[in-house]
């Protein structure tokens, strides 16, 4: 399945919940805001991704050293160091 229908596939999904929490039908909303930025949803998460520092939202929430590195190494299936 391509990631356009599997897109298409999880914004149904989510409609019950986004109706249950008062949102209404957002794929609309989503899709103007989208549209008015002459975007993509896979554009917009790469690049909000892009701009994430993870290593200093994870130092500013507590992890130490150690921890950041065990987490790094649990991640990416890395021997600890």
């Amino acid at each position: 399945m391509g990631h356009r229908r599997r897109l298409r596939a999880e914004r149904q999904r989510l409609l019950p919940l986004y109706e249950r929490l008062g949102f209404g039908d957002v794929n609309g909303r989503i899709d103007a805001v989208l549209a008015g930025e002459k975007t993509t949803a896979r554009t917009a998460v790469l690049d909000a991704l892009a701009s994430l520092d993870v290593e200093a939202s994870l130092r500013a929430g507590g992890l130490g050293g150690d921890e950041l590195a065990a987490l790094r190494a649990r991640l990416l299936d890395e021997p600890l160091p």
